[in-house]
């Protein structure tokens, strides 16, 4: 193995690209017309584009000449013999002339604005039984087809040399025989009602086009040691210039990557495609290197015109600050198991029941932790979802090794992390059943676009739990950095200067001044990160409820709560909400969801945070809500105690407040849902003991609160069998409002 700086070296030398195979070129003008370009007629090019949208592909055979295949095909031998990963064959000019010789297709199947995606690879499959292409999957589970069927991306495949099933030709599920088409469900979770017989084999002669959408199932077959040849083979991803990026940054298929952005892009597809080949130390060092270099512009599609976009300014300070200071800086001995109130929010079951009225089990539950940081989220997610599998991913490379010394520290095992950005989630080839991203949506340049991507890796039923800064409520915070910036503070990533300056321009203020009443804390200013977050946070931004719903409207995820649902209430807000003006009292009630907020917001702007849960669209299960439940209902309900209440500790304290003849004070364990203490008569807190053991029916409530109870206090009357279940129906009502109690009708 050649060492990871002559590598390097190597790589950073057009010469010695030239050398290595001197029949191509290495970053030569050429344009995209090209003489030799091969015309579709167009009767046969509407026959490929209906049967992409109907059956998910087509093929065109013999599309390039086979003496430029051929020389393309001797650069990947060389490569492989010299040790560079394949990707490597993309410095080479022809490489990209091939995908740019597609256009008449591409625009037929995307548009004709349609752009590049920084996705693509090239294979060598040698003649023996052990070598293989990639496992079936699909090449995204977001929402990639129009509604009409039409895709919104597609892969261009091409064989260099003839593909065959003896040398691992590729093969396709057809749409129409495929049950989980266009669902974001991966072959290797649902095999069931696949007939193998609707399989269809591909065999391709070298320098045939491949075409298929990001939502049909394919693979690469085995290779066989009585293949006459290897398979080479490349490939190149395009989606339509009208949505949302799939992946940044975009590229203009019309240009071509100068020789430093090809390099930082060839490092990019070794990177994010490591979970299909396993690294050596040795090439993942020389990829994250040559990514660095310099990645090329992110085209933006505005108003029919392609616009150059550099990766901005803010991105750049905003990975910084973030190499720089890992976040948030907890102590790696730090537990949260006692804080009860953090691990109810991040506990699934909280926001699955608020969704569907149903208790669901966290084992085997795959939970994503995206923005992970220094991983202290994570921790506090594998504590309350025992038995899950905890993903955390982040940009930054320093946070990232923390987080996985934090849960190694704490004998967490069923973990890992990964160096991307949310942006990149699906190159992970995994779906979650809960997404937790907290303080790290407002820092992307769209929001969409990372909604979107955590959508693109949700299960149907999951739930994500994100959060964004409200520009209401935090404006006074973002004239304070635009001070700062205009200071020149936050030209590069601030350091303990900027952050000492900073401190001083607001201590010199007047108390008076309104900026520093509205801001200024001297006690939390001694921290540094404090200062950093609020003060200097580079890309900080702010919105308001409206905007936060029309992004969920344009990634067709819906809301589920508010995480601090209690806290919202805009009836709260009146003095004497009984006693309304007739205007009030008769449009409040009839306002949306989405309406409510907003004016809650607008009133009253006291959380820094809009803080919520949100999931696909219409994918919630229907339930009877609690008041309108029947007798019926109630006899054949099941009682659940939340888990983050079922500790030694609460019964223990429970326990002591029934031998005393005190009132237990359910929320002092959570009070998030609370405005006010949460008290329980001793008597029927007695009543409730049993929860801690396990589930308990609502019959077996009521009966053990007539055993308690057996006389009225006042009439010394036997208590009725009718009074018991008013009784306890109250009680598990006012307690179900808060989710302290879970509640589950039985069939």
């Amino acid at each position: 193995m050649i060492g990871v700086k002559s590598l390097l070296k190597k790589a950073q030398n057009p010469d010695f690209w030239k050398t290595l195979n001197p029949q191509l070129k290495v970053c030569e003008d050429f344009t995209c017309q090209f003489v030799n370009t091969p015309v579709i007629p167009q009767e046969s090019l509407a026959k490929l584009i209906v049967n992409l949208k109907h059956e998910g592909y087509f093929q065109i055979d013999s599309f390039f000449p086979k003496a430029d295949i051929s020389r393309m095909a001797t650069a990947i031998e060389k490569l492989r013999d010299y040790g560079f990963p394949l990707p490597f064959a993309f410095i080479y000019d022809e490489f990209w002339k091939t995908f740019s010789q597609l256009s008449q297709i591409l625009s037929a199947a995307i548009g004709e604005d349609y752009c590049q995606l920084p996705d693509f690879w090239a294979w060598y499959i040698e003649t023996s039984n052990t070598d293989k292409g990639w496992q079936p999957h699909r090449d995204n589970l977001g929402n990639t087809l129009l509604a009409d069927g039409r895709p919104k991306c597609v892969t261009i495949w091409i064989p260099l040399t003839d593909a065959i099933p003896l040398n691992g030709c590729m093969y396709i599920l057809p749409a129409p025989f495929d049950p989980y088409y266009n669902q974001t469900i991966q072959i290797e979770q649902k095999i069931d009602n696949i007939n193998f017989q609707n399989i269809r084999a591909l065999p391709a002669i070298a320098g045939s086009v491949l075409c298929w959408n990001h939502a049909v199932l394919h693979w690469g077959g085995r290779s066989s040691e009585r293949a006459p040849h290897p398979r080479i083979s490349l490939a190149f991803e395009f989606q339509r210039g009208d949505i949302e990026p799939f992946n940044t940054p975009l590229l203009d298929p019309k240009t071509s990557p100068n020789f430093n952005q090809r390099l930082s892009l060839i490092g990019k597809q070794i990177l994010q495609y490591k979970h299909m080949y396993p690294l050596s130390e040795e090439i993942a060092e020389l990829a994250t290197e040559i990514e660095k270099i310099e990645l090329p512009p992110s085209i933006q599609k505005q108003d029919n015109l392609t616009v150059a976009n550099q990766e901005s300014d803010v991105a750049k300070k905003i990975r910084n600050q973030f190499d720089a200071v890992c976040y948030p800086n907890t102590p790696l001995e730090n537990s949260p198991k006692d804080d009860y109130q953090s691990l109810y929010i991040h506990n699934l079951v909280t926001s699955y029941y608020l969704r569907n009225q149903k208790v669901i089990k966290t084992q085997g539950k795959v939970i994503l932790d995206a923005g992970c940081g220094s991983g202290y989220k994570s921790l506090i997610l594998a504590h309350a979802n025992p038995s899950a599998k905890i993903i955390g991913i982040d940009f930054a490379e320093e946070s990232v090794k923390l987080a996985r010394q934090r849960l190694q520290y704490h004998g967490f095992e069923n973990v890992e992390f990964y160096a991307i950005p949310i942006e990149e989630l699906p190159s992970l080839g995994l779906e979650f059943d809960y997404i937790n991203c907290d303080e790290v949506l407002y820092l992307l340049p769209d929001i969409v676009a990372g909604l979107q991507a955590m959508k693109s890796v949700l299960k149907t039923d999951g739930i994500i739990r994100t959060n964004l800064h409200s520009s209401l409520q935090r404006f006074a915070y973002f004239r304070a950095q635009e001070v700062l910036k205009d200071m020149g503070l936050m030209d590069e990533n601030p350091g303990e200067m900027e952050m000492e300056l900073a401190r001083e321009t607001m201590t010199s203020l007047k108390d008076q001044v309104l900026l520093k009443a509205l801001t200024w804390n001297p006690e939390k200013a001694v921290d540094d990160q404090w200062m950093q977050m609020n003060y200097l946070l580079q890309g900080d931004k702010g919105y308001t409820i409206t905007e936060v719903f029309s992004a969920l409207r344009d990634t067709n995820l819906e809301f589920i709560s508010m995480v601090n649902w209690r806290y919202w209430e805009v009836m709260d807000l009146f003095k004497d909400p009984e006693n309304l003006s007739p205007f009030l009292a008769m449009s409040l009630p009839d306002l949306s969801v989405e309406a409510r907020l907003h004016l809650y917001e607008m009133l009253h702007p006291v959380h820094r945070l809009i803080d919520f849960w949100c999931g696909n669209a219409n994918h919630a299960q229907s339930f009877i809500p609690l008041w309108e439940w029947s007798l019926s209902d109630w006899q054949n309900a099941q009682v659940h105690l939340h888990p983050q209440l079922q500790t030694t500790q609460v019964k223990e304290d429970l326990i002591k407040c029934i031998n005393r003849n005190s009132s237990f004070e359910i929320s002092r364990y959570l009070p998030l849902p609370t405005l006010i203490p949460i008290l329980i008569d001793s008597s029927l807190a007695a009543c409730l003991l049993p929860l801690w053991e396990g589930t308990q029916s609502v019959v077996c409530l009521v009966e053990r609160w007539l055993k308690l109870r057996a006389l009225h206090p006042v009439t010394l009357e036997p208590v009725s069998k009718e009074m018991a279940w008013d009784e306890i129906k109250e009680l598990l009502k006012k307690l179900e409002v808060f989710i302290y109690v879970m509640l589950e009708r039985l069939p």
